[in-house]
């Protein structure tokens, strides 16, 4: 009974339009496809999850990024002008009291607002960067200096 059923199957497939079976053709190759974009995703979201953990596996290395860092571009002996002395030790100083400011802020007797916080924060990124700029400029200054005088002797 069971080659009766099989062939009764068989016939009633081959029974059925083509463009029914086209469908149930399609429909499974889109379950397959749907199918291989989940593990697909899966893979990729196991990979991002092991790449994080690798990541946060790794240890500051605070001296490599000082040695990096050192430098900074100030391959000549830099020399400040008074009034360049002057202003970076003013941003300095303005750098210092602001992050006092936003230091003793932290305890229950002093509460800043947001925008006041942001206010700070922003006023010291602005002082940092006006000092770094100045810097950078003596930089520059020295350094087209000693090129000069390397020109000048060769």
């Amino acid at each position: 009974m069971s080659k009766a059923n099989n062939a009764q199957a068989m016939g009633a497939a081959a029974a059925l339009p083509s463009a029914t079976k086209t469908e149930a053709r399609t429909a499974r190759t889109a379950t397959e496809t749907k199918e291989n974009d989940m593990q697909n995703t899966e893979q990729q979201a196991q990979a991002a999850i092991k790449s994080d953990n690798d990541a946060q596996a790794t240890p500051l290395n605070l001296h490599a990024i000082y040695r990096q860092n050192r430098a900074c571009g100030f391959d000549v002996a830099t020399e400040l002008r008074h009034h360049e002395a002057e202003g970076l030790a003013g941003r300095l100083r303005a750098i210092s009291a602001l992050s006092a400011v936003l230091l003793t802020t932290s305890g229950p007797e002093v509460e800043l607002g947001p925008y006041l916080q942001h206010g700070l924060v922003d006023a010291i990124r602005f002082l940092a960067s006006d000092a770094m700029d100045d810097l950078e400029h003596a930089n520059d200054r020295a350094t087209n200096a000693a090129q000069k005088e390397v020109a000048h002797h060769a």
